[in-house]
């Protein structure tokens, strides 16, 4: 078989993984510790808060505290894009995945549900990160750090760029394993 363009759609979402349940659970309690710390502090907040950080994790700049608000407010709209985008149907009905490697009728349950895995983890770290950050503007705001260190901002692309090479090389070995001869 000539692998070509075409891109099997599954009928409906792969099972799901206890792994990507466990994936579920964290970030929707990402989202909600993240809601709380700012409910929380909101009282005890100055109205200027460090809202920029460079890449050493000193702070460049400062804005209102309802950035944090906003940060809240991305990190819910990533998790019920992401949410609805996996768990719906409509991801698996299209061709969305099938850059990264060559899916056939064959593989495709396998390549979709390491797809929805990669998504569920992109979505947790996005989430961790906006909420480490409104944390750590509220640490420096209330108890005067200096800045975040340098290990955030570099945990964070770290993480990012690791799990998508990471994703990316299971989906190619995949595809090697599960390639027609």
């Amino acid at each position: 078989m000539k692998y070509t363009d075409y891109r099997p759609a599954v009928d409906s979402p792969p099972k799901a993984s206890f792994l990507d349940c466990a994936l579920e659970a964290l970030s929707i309690s990402v989202v909600l510790w993240h809601s709380l710390l700012i409910l929380t502090s909101w009282s005890s907040l100055p109205e200027q808060l460090p809202r920029h950080f460079d890449l050493t994790g000193q702070v460049t700049a400062h804005g209102s505290r309802w950035f944090l608000v906003l940060f809240v407010g991305v990190s819910l709209a990533i998790y019920t894009f992401v949410t609805v985008l996996v768990w719906t149907g409509a991801f698996w009905k299209s061709i969305f995945f099938g850059w990264i490697a060559e899916v056939y009728e064959h593989n495709k349950e396998r390549h979709y549900a390491l797809a929805r895995t990669c998504l569920l983890v992109l979505k947790l770290q996005a989430c961790a990160l906006l909420a480490l950050f409104s944390w750590s503007s509220i640490q420096i705001a209330i108890h005067g750090a200096s800045g975040v260190g340098e290990i955030l901002p570099l945990l964070g692309i770290g993480s990012l760029v690791i799990t998508l090479g990471s994703f990316y090389m299971l989906a190619r070995r995949l595809n090697a394993e599960t390639r027609p001869r």
